[in-house]
């Protein structure tokens, strides 16, 4: 009777046993966990390694393998906190399982600068929860950048830019309102400096742009100073019934062109309706044009568009334009 309970007892333990390894055998292990970001890797070559700092909004590839009996990896939950803030959960598909164990990869973004805590665990198609591994990183401060205006000989009003801009943040080229540089110059466009490097560029008034989109390596503060191109000024006009005299002066320098002229006139619709056009060689600095009294009647007022040619100094024959408008305003 002993041997027969022994015997049973024995076949009750093997019994729970083999159930509880069978339970066991489909919960999903993490194993080889690597945070990962882009650095040297050798001479010039520039690669993932192993890293656990990184600066704002720099990407993180977390690498890790799972191994699963039962091939059902389904999600990777990732949790991203630091001592004041828990970001919500990233859960991430994952690829099917091919593997008993198989290597994985997730991508996310460095948040604001501090200590932060990254955590991960698995989840397969039962439900069953991996082990959790947890590792400690440090995010940088991403660095600022300032902006500098110069009006290169203009006069009037400096813009002023009081923000700091990081890389990948929008700056936004001042206007040309607010100044102006005497002699017969209009103001053509900003010319963008990095001061690290001194390298430039051109960006017109209004325009959207990023330190990192300038190129020139490594971002810094960077100079906008203005660019001035000669032109036509001074423009006036006589007016005798329905015939119009135009004249203006030419900018005292020795490339000068000519320029051509576009007429039209604005009705009560706002509609643009062309009356000439022409060109004017140096030295003929005016031209005269008249209107049908149709349109003397129905015009709103008169717009004058220039377009200066100036030849670019040196042997090379090519010439850029400025342009110009110019309103007569009609009762």
């Amino acid at each position: 009777m002993k041997i027969e309970k022994y015997i049973f007892a024995l076949f009750l333990g093997i019994l729970v046993f083999s159930c509880d390894t069978e339970n066991n055998m489909g919960i999903p292990v993490i194993s080889e966990f690597k945070i990962l970001g882009y650095g040297l890797i050798g001479p010039g070559t520039v690669g993932l390694i192993e890293r656990d700092t990184f600066v704002e909004e720099e990407s993180i590839t977390i690498r890790f393998t799972v191994t699963d009996e039962d091939l059902d990896i389904k999600q990777a939950v990732l949790i991203q906190k630091s001592n004041t803030i828990v970001i919500d959960p990233l859960f991430i598909d994952m690829p099917r399982q091919q593997e008993k164990s198989q290597e994985y990869i997730a991508t996310v973004r460095a948040e604001l600068a501090g200590n932060w805590t990254i955590e991960v665990y698995v989840i397969d198609d039962k439900g069953n929860r991996s082990n959790t591994i947890t590792r400690n990183i440090f995010v940088d401060a991403l660095p600022t950048f300032s902006v500098t205006y110069d009006l290169n000989g203009g006069s009037g009003t400096v813009p002023v830019d009081n923000n700091r801009y990081r890389a990948n943040e929008i700056i936004i080229a001042a206007s040309s309102d607010g100044f102006y540089r005497e002699g017969g110059y209009v103001f053509d466009a900003w010319r963008v400096t990095k001061l690290i490097n001194n390298w430039t560029f051109t960006k017109n008034a209004g325009t959207q742009f990023t330190i990192n989109e300038l190129g020139g390596g490594t971002p810094s503060d960077i100079l906008l100073d203005a660019i001035w191109q000669p032109s036509i000024h001074n423009i006036s006009y006589s007016r005798i019934g329905n015939n119009y005299t135009i004249f203006w002066e030419e900018p005292d320098v020795t490339n000068f062109i000519c320029v051509d002229y576009f007429v039209s006139y604005e009705d009560n619709n706002s509609v643009n309706n062309s009356i000439s056009s022409g060109r004017c060689m140096k030295g003929d600095m005016s031209f005269a044009f008249s209107l049908t009294p149709e349109v003397q009647n129905n015009a709103k007022r008169i717009r004058i568009n220039f377009e200066n040619y100036l030849r670019y100094p040196g042997p090379s024959a090519d010439h850029y334009r400025t342009r110009k408008s110019f309103w007569i305003e009609l009762e």
